[in-house]
């Protein structure tokens, strides 16, 4: 007997392979995903996250699960006078996203970072960041590049 998958609740890797939410909210172990984002990454996390409920009626940034994207920076307290601040200025270097997801919205995040980033053919564009950030997670994880979980390699 052939089981049929519910492909409302699977998303396809940037090497075709098929990975099911269950599995990446069990790898999660119970605990939200955390990382603190960057530039392009940042702008392709807010733009997926922006999104509201979409075609599949899943969302990916939910208060009730306490999911979290908040605007933050990387900061330092300057020893010295410099060209722009004086000694004891907080100096503001970065700007942030400090991320808390959900196990539950961690595979649609996902999902969208593989497949609603606008291709524009240039480097950088948001479909390369938004695939690259997508297969890390998956990587940190403990998914391999065919889509299998393998913990005992993290």
């Amino acid at each position: 007997m052939n089981a049929i998958i519910d492909d409302t609740r699977t998303l396809t890797n940037s090497n075709c392979c098929t990975i099911t939410y269950d599995a990446i909210v069990l790898a999660c172990g119970g605990k939200h995903y955390e990382m603190s984002l960057v530039g392009r990454d940042a702008d392709v996390v807010r733009t997926a996250t922006n999104t509201g409920i979409d075609s599949r009626l899943q969302i990916c940034h939910c208060r009730e699960r306490g999911d979290e994207y908040d605007r933050s920076d990387r900061s330092f307290i300057a020893t010295e006078d410099g060209q722009r601040w004086k000694k004891g200025d907080r100096v503001v270097y970065s700007q942030t996203l400090e991320c808390g997801v959900s196990p539950e919205s961690l595979p649609v995040l996902i999902r969208r970072l593989f497949d609603d980033m606008e291709y524009t053919g240039h480097d950088d564009d948001d479909a390369d960041v938004g695939n690259s950030l997508a297969s890390s997670i998956l990587d940190s994880l403990g998914f391999d590049d065919c889509g299998h979980f393998r913990p005992e390699d993290h």
